[in-house]
């Protein structure tokens, strides 16, 4: 692990890690779209480089609600268009929107920092809500995190 404190760095992404060196062309990249947002970057070398760490979606929309005075609480669904017609409509894109928009200039960043074109795979809870509104190109594997602990545990059990 190529990271100033490894034993800070989650159990989640580690195994995000292990199934990346196993399944994946690397260096590749692992987004886990759960409670937090996370980006792995895992290199040629088959070592965890390090990564991104931002608010879940979910997050990020309950903060608005219990944030402001007036903004309610959203179902996490994109709207039909960008341009909100009403609350709901604008807080949804604003926030669904906004992170495929951040999530594809992050890749995008990172990339150009690995230097070189990267494998990307999608996992986590809103994986799939995300996969086809992305502008990257990228594979939705939702069991990914739970196939890299079953690869961590066959290589250090007994």
């Amino acid at each position: 692990m190529k990271v100033e404190t490894p034993d800070e760095v989650g159990a989640d992404r580690i195994a995000n890690t292990a199934y990346a060196v196993h399944h994946l062309k690397l260096p590749a990249i692992v987004v886990d779209l759960g409670t937090a947002t996370t980006f792995d970057v895992i290199t040629h070398q088959r070592e965890y480089q390090g990564g991104i760490i931002l608010p879940g979606v979910k997050m990020g929309a309950e903060a608005l609600s219990t944030k402001t005075s007036l903004l309610p609480l959203i179902d996490v669904a994109f709207p039909e268009k960008v341009i909100g017609k009403n609350t709901v409509t604008c807080i949804q894109s604003g926030v669904l929107f906004g992170y495929c928009d951040a999530i594809d200039g992050l890749l995008d960043r990172l990339q150009k920092e690995v230097g070189a074109s990267c494998e990307i795979a999608l996992t986590g809870g809103l994986a799939s809500l995300f996969h086809p509104k992305l502008r990257s190109v990228t594979h939705l594997l939702p069991d990914l995190t739970l196939e890299g602990t079953a690869i961590l545990y066959r290589l250090n059990r007994p």
